[in-house]
């Protein structure tokens, strides 16, 4: 089923996502075989009610490769009791030993710019994005 055909069918319900769905690419995570043809992202979203209420986690896998436009394997989606982001990443790190080990995209990135001299990200169009180390980060701002 198309993500927009679900979006739609839980906006209908007054069941929102936090973030949208499919998830916070910031906080995502990934890993993958040696030859980067089946990697795993790994993001999720709160369910809420429409007043607020936290319900649940969607987690979505999407399964890719690097090496070509390819998808290797269907996506999958894990539901979770959990809402908060210590008890989702502790839920998932208990159920995949690759989720633990992986780095939280935003963490892994910032020490990608730091090992190739770089503090800051230029986008095309915008102003320039000041981008923490993982050293400077609280967990709280992960």
């Amino acid at each position: 089923m198309p993500l927009s055909v679900i979006k739609r069918s839980l906006n209908a319900a007054g069941i929102k996502t936090v973030p949208g769905l499919p998830g916070d690419f910031q906080s995502s995570r990934e890993w993958g075989n040696e030859a980067e043809t089946h990697q795993q992202r790994w993001m999720w979203s709160v369910i809420q009610s429409s007043s607020g209420t936290a319900l649940g986690t969607l987690v979505n896998v999407i399964h890719h490769d690097h090496t070509a436009f390819r998808v290797p394997h269907a996506p999958d989606v894990i539901a979770l009791l959990e809402t908060d982001k210590p008890a989702i990443e502790l839920a998932l790190s208990s159920r995949s030993a690759d989720f633990a080990a992986a780095l939280e995209f935003a963490v892994w990135y910032a020490s990608h710019l730091e090992l190739q001299g770089a503090d800051t990200l230029e986008l095309q169009g915008a102003d320039t994005l000041e981008l923490n180390t993982a050293a400077d980060l609280e967990p709280a701002q992960w």
